[in-house]
């Protein structure tokens, strides 16, 4: 009876305390497609196998994100929905050699999200979202990826 009675405050308390929210800590795999229009003409890409890994130093629910896409290294944000903060929420993503140079061949992108979780770590990512490479081409993608491991995985912030 006295393990009872110290085991229900506990349990109250653990109760009480609020669901993490925004966790995408992970890695996740997918697919996502691009209409290019380049100095030759448009043409379509296609990555039916496309994996994302993410990391948020400051832990579940905090901006920023550390991203990698394929190998490519993003920081990242999110803002998780009012209506249901642990489960759902946008953000972007935008890669760690964007920026405001007008130098040929430079790259720049930005991706937009919707992102869906489920305390069992099920969760989604569905994108969208531009690119350019200074004078070579100009690039619009959709995609989405689903979690398949809530490990951190540890990636380092932009160079």
């Amino acid at each position: 009876m006295q393990f009872v009675r110290k085991l229900c405050p506990l349990a109250l308390v653990l109760l009480a305390l609020p669901a993490e929210a925004g966790n995408l800590v992970g890695t996740w795999v997918g697919r996502f497609s691009c209409n290019i229009e380049e100095t030759t003409g448009k043409r379509k890409f296609r990555e039916p196998n496309s994996t994302v890994q993410i990391s948020q130093p400051g832990g579940p629910g905090t901006s920023p994100l550390r991203v990698d896409i394929d190998g490519e290294l993003y920081t990242g944000s999110i803002v998780p929905s009012p209506s249901d903060p642990t489960a759902e929420g946008a953000g972007a993503f935008v890669a760690c050699t964007t920026s405001n140079t007008e130098s040929f061949g430079a790259f720049s992108e930005i991706e937009l999200i919707a992102w869906k979780v489920k305390p069992n770590g099920d969760g989604k990512i569905g994108k969208s979202g531009v690119f350019v490479t200074n004078g070579l081409n100009i690039g619009f993608c959709t995609g989405s990826w689903e979690r398949v491991s809530t490990l951190d995985p540890g990636i380092p912030a932009c160079p």
